[in-house]
């Protein structure tokens, strides 16, 4: 059981087909948990840094329908394989996905159109389940902003729904709330929590020390994204992350996204016609902390500012990033020089690194399970 639990997810699934007995074994709870367990503390050992079991998911879109798209490493993008998201499907509809979050394989995502139902989903192992709908109604979608994480004491998955208010709607600022909806995997039922004065900036929540983080806005302050907020999934509260001191000036003129690497908070900042920075938050909470990582003077490399986007660190040291909507590249900072990797083959929306698991969305009890 040791030696197979070191194995790649990948090469499991492959065992599967060998005898029954091998079957049974990868589809154990315990075994699962066993592989998930030791596959994560390589990863953090190895400080995050993108390895064999990274693989890539892309999402491409295609008059209104998404498709779904792997690669098994980001040197093969143009090798990616077709995944099928096992949801039913009505002839002529419209199914447009955004990813919400991926935590230990599984994926967290949701039809915009229509009725905006939410899955989590596992690709490697295609089984996922349907959340129920969230209390909260909204008639604005594009005002909705949503994150998925996980707390390793409890062996808790829970996804946070934040329904903020269109600005055209307050006339003053003190008017201005979003409302605040938890769901925890095998509960059946969300739960509303107090609402937020903050509008929070577009994308999902990056996952950092349990916590989910967005740039927000306070609504004094609503022309400018000049705050970095996070909820905490086990105590279940907001509060505000320092931003570097003097970041502040960054927020009007440059475009700014909140990310993760090595598995520490960092803000991804694009100054046009000039260069690209990447800051990490060394010690969680403290604003001193706040380091200069890493600084691309004026990229030689034509790319889409509005897609550019650091996926993860390779073991090599290079940085792994969108470039476009065709293509990711490799940054390697003792050089300063980028590398475009070969192309994938389609247009692509969304891309995202991710580790797969066994873990089986439908072992979580009280939901509506779909294999």
């Amino acid at each position: 059981m040791e030696i197979l639990s070191l194995l790649p997810v990948k090469s499991l699934l492959r065992f599967r087909c060998v005898c029954k007995s091998w079957n049974q074994l990868l589809r154990d709870p315990y075994f699962i948990q066993l592989h998930l367990n030791l596959h994560q503390s390589i990863k953090t050992n190895n400080n995050h840094h993108l390895n064999s079991d990274t693989q890539f998911l892309f999402l491409t879109d295609s008059q209104g329908i998404t498709d779904f798209h792997c690669a098994l490493d980001y040197n093969a993008c143009h090798k990616a394989m077709k995944l099928y998201l096992p949801v039913k499907r009505i002839l002529r509809g419209h199914y447009c996905y955004k990813v919400f979050g991926i935590c230990n394989g599984l994926v967290c995502l949701a039809n915009l159109s229509g009725s905006l139902k939410v899955h989590v989903w596992n690709p490697l192992i295609r089984d996922h389940i349907t959340i129920p709908s969230s209390p909260i109604p909204s008639v604005y979608p594009d005002y909705e902003r949503h994150g998925f994480g996980f707390l390793h004491d409890t062996n808790e998955y829970k996804l946070i729904r934040i329904v903020c208010t269109p600005e055209f709607k307050c006339s003053e600022p003190h008017e201005y709330s979003s409302h605040v909806s938890v769901y925890t995997l095998g509960t059946d039922s969300w739960r509303t929590l107090e609402p937020i004065s903050y509008r929070l900036c577009e994308g999902s929540g990056a996952l950092i020390n349990e916590a989910l983080h967005w740039l927000a806005a306070r609504p004094t302050d609503s022309l400018s994204w000049s705050s970095i907020l996070s909820f905490d999934l086990k105590d279940e509260v907001f509060q505000e992350i320092p931003q570097p001191n003097g970041f502040e000036d960054y927020h009007c003129s440059h475009y700014v996204k909140v990310g993760e690497l090595y598995g520490l908070l960092c803000i991804f900042c694009i100054l046009p016609r000039e260069d690209v920075q990447i800051w990490v938050m060394k010690e969680y909470g403290v604003v001193d902390s706040w380091t200069k990582q890493f600084k691309i003077e004026r990229p030689k490399v034509r790319y889409c500012p509005y897609s550019l986007q650091p996926l993860g660190l390779a073991n090599n040291g290079e940085i792994i990033l969108q470039k476009d909507m065709w293509q990711l590249f490799s940054y390697n900072p003792k050089t300063n020089s980028l590398t475009s990797l070969k192309k994938f083959l389609l247009k692509f929306d969304q891309v995202y690194a991710f580790v797969g698991s066994l873990m089986s969305p439908s072992s979580f009890n009280g939901v509506l399970a779909n294999h």
